[in-house]
């Protein structure tokens, strides 16, 4: 079996702490990756500066690492074809759409973010614990690397 890119220890993906708008890992992560081990301290991860989901849409973060350990986040940014209509692209936590992740990057966790009915999520101000907004926080342990030899 050859697994070109794994994570083997969960950072558990977290707020910061109450009200905040950024999210944190409370453990070091630890993942396989381009070859080599890749460790990653516990911290705060990158602000989610840009990513805004329409109200009553659901959008997907994403924390990646690189080889180097250095995080950064990904999300779909072209918003503009998401609706509220039943069925439709990001419509529910279902449908949202997950960012891909690139080929020398592994997944530490994320966050699925629901909007309010009447109000957008502004990523970067909006608290990650606030009241009428969905947020669920996950750890990247058996997330599905693409393009992971098996």
């Amino acid at each position: 079996m050859n697994i070109s890119r794994s994570l083997l220890k969960i950072g558990t993906v977290a707020i910061k702490t109450g009200v905040s708008a950024v999210a944190k890992t409370t453990n070091a992560s630890t993942a396989f990756l381009s070859g080599g081990l890749v460790t990653v301290a516990a911290a705060d991860m990158p602000a989610l500066t840009n990513f805004n989901i329409p109200k009553a849409a659901f959008g997907i973060v994403l924390f990646v690492s690189d080889a180097a350990g250095t995080v950064s986040n990904l999300f779909v940014t072209d918003l503009s074809s998401f609706s509220t209509v039943s069925g439709a692209r990001g419509s529910t936590a279902a449908l949202a759409v997950w960012p891909k992740v690139p080929s020398d990057k592994i997944c530490l966790g994320g966050v699925v973010v629901g909007a309010k009915s009447d109000t957008a999520f502004t990523g970067g101000t909006t608290a990650l614990d606030a009241a009428g907004y969905t947020f669920v926080f996950f750890d990247g342990l058996g997330f599905v690397q693409p393009n992971a030899n098996i």
